[in-house]
Parts: structure tokens; sequence; C-alpha cells
């Protein structure tokens, strides 16, 4: 027997076993990690592959086609999907929504866009009733129907007939929040 050696697992304490288990639970917790790193870098690159070469074509292809098709509505009305009416712009209005007891404003530019010729000095002369009704139509909305997609579209469509019968006999093409900013 005194010839004999031992293994480290037949000679070991207890406690020594214990601590020899320990460090190779560590060493294989740090080799994990790489592992780990690599199969994660590996997902995101086959994510970023994936979208980059099938997805965003694939959008891509959907918006201009809606795009196309938009442009070819509007260019069968007056003028062509490429002419630019006259743009009008009322600027700074700066208005609390409705609910917000002071606490939010609304700060905004709001643009039409017309075929008729004179159709700015018609805007001037009526400046202040159309900037009266802005900021009536405004500030009856509240924070919610005024970042809601939809509320907002009804506000433009709203605004053109209202800014179109102020006006008699002029009409307008379309209707821009040039700047619109919620606080």
């Amino acid at each position: 027997m005194a010839g004999e050696v031992k293994s480290a697992a037949e000679g070991a304490t207890p406690a020594e076993g214990a601590e020899e288990e320990a460090k190779k639970g560590k060493l294989g917790g740090v080799m994990m990690i790489p592992i780990v790193v690599l199969a994660y870098g590996g997902i995101l690159l086959a994510s970023w592959t994936v979208t980059d070469a099938i997805v965003v074509p694939q959008i891509s292809r959907v918006l201009i086609e809606k795009e196309k098709a938009l442009l070819q509505v509007e260019g069968s009305e007056e003028g062509s999907a490429t002419d630019i009416g006259e743009i009008i712009i009322i600027e700074d209005l700066v208005v609390n929504p409705a609910q917000s007891n002071g606490s939010r404003y609304v700060a905004a530019s709001i643009g039409f866009e017309t075929y008729e010729p004179g159709m700015a000095e018609e805007i001037e002369k009526r400046n202040p009733q159309i900037k009266d009704f802005l900021i009536r139509a405004l500030g009856s909305r509240t924070v919610e129907e005024l970042t809601n997609v939809e509320a907002r579209e009804s506000l433009r469509a709203e605004i053109q007939a209202e800014v179109e019968e102020m006006l008699p006999g002029k009409s307008i093409k379309s209707v821009y929040f040039v700047n619109f900013v919620l606080q």
C-alpha cells in the first residue's frame, strides 16, 4: 500500500472533493459565456440578414405600390400628381387641448394647398376668422384625440370643409399639419 498512488478522487477528503467540483463549475460557467455570446451574435446576424434581404424589400415594394396608386388617384383630380399648388401656411397656433386644464398644449402650423389664383389674398383677408376657427377646432379636441391618427384625419377634413365654407367659390386641395407639437 505504501507504493500505491491514490487518485485525487480516491484519496481526497469530502471537503477537497467539493472544492474541486466548485472549481470545475466555475470554469464551466466561464467557458459558457463566449458560447452564449457567439450564439446570440449568430442569431442577431441571421435576423438582420433576413430582415435586410427579405422583409425590407417586400415592405418597400408594398409602400411604393401604394404611393403609385395614391398618386394616380390624386393625379385624376385638379392638376397632375406632380403638380404642387400654392401652399398658404398659418403659423404659430398655440392651444390648450380640451380637458388638459392648461397643463398641455398644441403648437401647430397649418398649410392649405390650392390651385385657385388669389387664394393667398383671400386667406389673408379672412386670417382672423380662420385662426379663430383653427384655435377652436384644436382646443375642442382632447390629448387622446390629437394623438390618434384617425381623429387627426377627421380634424383635417373638418378644417378643410370649414375653411372652404369661409371662402365661397374657392377650393382647397389639401390641408397639411406643417408643424404639430403636442406637449
